[in-house]
């Protein structure tokens, strides 16, 4: 990851300008949300981490739910301050997506990580899955997604980020390597990202 640098590009112009493209974006992915929350562990009460969370618009979803508690982190204390006006119940708090929690022994039912890493590194980012996957209660779900292919994202001169595409071969076996099934995959290309490709995954954490 890059840093300051990172923190800096998710200020508060780009929470403003993410949080109002986010209202639309949330459009694309409700039948995954919707398989999410049918297939939720049955216990109570359920909880949900979005290990970068943004502007809260995924835990959103799950607000008006009974029974869940919602957990959110990120680097940018702009998208956590929208967040946290969007979400006035949830526990909120800075940190990077790439660090293992400290003084939280709590399991996780879900837990979402959304275009973030083409941050990471290939090995950084097998190594969050494997956390995350750790962290899920058994039949707990992992939902993620990246901007799917190979080489750089080309952000342009004037931006100080190197961020990589993921290949969706790598993202599934590092899935299963944690010890996860994933059980629904989709894809698209983004015509406004200049026909960008996407990859869309739920695994479930295996039963022991």
């Amino acid at each position: 990851t890059q840093g300051e640098d990172l923190v800096a590009f998710y200020g508060s112009g780009t929470a403003v300008a993410y949080d109002s493209m986010m209202d639309d974006e949330m459009k694309k992915v409700v039948d995954d949300l919707e398989f999410v929350a049918k297939h939720l562990p049955q216990r109570q009460p359920r909880r949900i981490l979005d290990t970068c969370v943004g502007t809260g618009h995924y835990l959103a979803y799950f607000s008006s739910s009974d029974n869940i508690e919602l957990f959110g982190t990120d680097i940018s204390e702009a998208m956590l301050e929208k967040a946290r006006k969007r979400l006035p119940c949830a526990t909120l708090g800075i940190r990077n997506m790439l660090e293992e929690p400290t003084n939280d022994s709590k399991l996780y039912d879900a837990i979402f990580n959304n275009f973030a890493l083409h941050h990471a590194t290939g090995q950084e980012a097998a190594r969050a899955i494997q956390m995350w996957a750790d962290m899920l209660v058994p039949n707990g779900l992992l939902y993620v997604s990246v901007w799917e292919g190979r080489g750089k994202i080309d952000y342009g001169e004037e931006m100080k980020m190197e961020s990589l595409l993921i290949l969706q071969s790598n993202l599934e076996a590092w899935i299963e390597k944690a010890g996860l099934r994933i059980v629904r995959k989709r894809n698209t290309v983004e015509i406004e990202m200049g026909n960008m490709k996407t990859a869309y995954l739920v695994a479930v954490k295996k039963a022991s």
